[in-house]
């Protein structure tokens, strides 16, 4: 049964003896984490567990005779908690996370534009057409990971304990401010394949197009650098150290941040190790 978001405000508490994570690379090998990982204080669905910092594991089940998982990227806010634990490394800026999975074939995405909360000038639905297209044209090879004309639908809900093989946009409210959007996805435990994606904004903030809509973004968040990124779980992961900033798929975001309209080096070279041969 699909269940609305619960996001604690309790401290995070990360998990003990996690053997295996989602690893940097900057070529195409892959590695992923266990399905064991211990859970924590912070709840992103029922019996959801954080087995690295703003990953969860949504569980394991068997779906149309196969096993599946299931795991969701958490997108914070720069003034979160969550930001400021950042601590800098080396220069990231060509580096990239595999996720260790991937699609076979081109998806398309539902879309529920109810309750996004869009100011200004533009097309809620075509902001997001534009950000699958910036991922699609990085890609080298004549793979199309994205159709990117969007289906409306009158859906609201997604998530849950197994795949329902429909990949969904749609707005929540998660509370409050911290959380800016997360991306859940599932896939064959045995092959890896992807079968499912679904992207949930928080409609707890007002959205806009911050270059070309004519409007004050120092308290709205730009749709499509947001969405960018959050396409960007379609195999690859969160970076969050300070210097890999540049890039799209950097873990954190703030108000009026447009950066991640634009692929950095990092990201092509990743979403290219995917699909790119």
């Amino acid at each position: 049964m699909k269940k609305l978001l619960i996001f604690s405000l309790a401290a995070m508490v990360l998990a003990i003896g996690l053997v295996g994570a989602v690893s940097a690379k900057n070529d195409n090998s892959n590695q992923y984490m266990p399905s064991n990982a211990p859970t924590n204080e912070i709840s992103l669905l029922e019996n959801a567990k954080e087995v690295a910092p703003g990953v969860f594991y949504l569980g394991k089940s068997m779906n149309k005779g196969k096993v599946v998982e299931g795991y969701a990227f958490v997108h914070y806010a720069k003034d979160s908690d969550r930001a400021k634990k950042a601590k800098p490394t080396q220069d990231d800026s060509n580096k990239y996370k595999l996720l260790g999975v991937k699609w076979a074939d081109t998806i398309q995405y539902e879309v529920n534009t109810a309750g996004s909360n869009f100011v200004g000038a533009g097309d809620v639905t075509g902001i997001l057409e534009d950000s699958l297209e910036t991922w699609d044209t990085a890609i080298t090879s004549d793979f199309e990971l994205f159709n990117d004309v969007l289906v409306p639908t009158t859906e609201t809900f997604v998530g849950g304990t197994e795949p329902d093989y429909i990949n969904r946009i749609v707005w929540q409210n998660f509370g409050g401010p911290g959380t800016i959007a997360y991306n859940s996805y599932w896939f064959y435990t045995a092959t890896r394949e992807m079968i499912e994606s679904d992207v949930v904004f928080n409609s707890y903030y007002d959205w806009a197009d911050c270059i070309d809509g004519g409007v004050d973004c120092s308290n709205k968040m730009d749709l499509q650098s947001i969405a960018t990124h959050e396409f960007g779980h379609n195999g690859l992961a969160d970076l969050y150290n300070r210097p890999a900033r540049p890039l799209t798929m950097y873990g954190y975001s703030g108000f009026g941040e447009t950066k991640k309209q634009d692929l950095a080096t990092g990201d092509m070279l990743g979403i290219q190790a995917l699909y790119g041969n």
